[in-house]
């Protein structure tokens, strides 16, 4: 009885699936149906636009990774911010140094 059970149970699935599959068949056919076709002049416009773009992106693509190197040195802390930035950090050591030692229980 199981066996019949099963056996049920799988041709269930697979006229589910064949519902599903002649379902998607007959959508794609409707909506292929209902859309306009492009002409092959219009093709060859968007192909060559596309390949335009694609240009375009490589070049800016290639001109982005050559200026890094001039935007770091530009960014390069001068002599004025290094002192700062080592005052700073002299500060936050004593900074340390005092909360080590009002810590309680040391």
């Amino acid at each position: 009885m199981q066996s019949l059970h099963h056996s049920s149970r799988r041709w269930g699935h697979l006229a589910a699936l064949g519902c599903l599959a002649l379902a998607t068949t007959t959508f794609a056919a409707g909506d292929s149906a209902s859309e306009p076709t492009v002409s092959r002049q219009e093709y060859e416009a968007l192909k060559q636009e596309l390949l335009a773009m694609k240009k375009e992106l490589h070049e800016l693509k290639s001109e982005q990774s050559a200026t890094p190197a001039a935007h770091t040195a530009a960014a390069a802390p001068s002599g004025s911010s290094n002192s700062a930035i080592e005052a700073l950090r002299q500060e936050i050591t004593e900074v340390r140094a005092m909360a080590e030692e009002t810590r309680p229980g040391t």
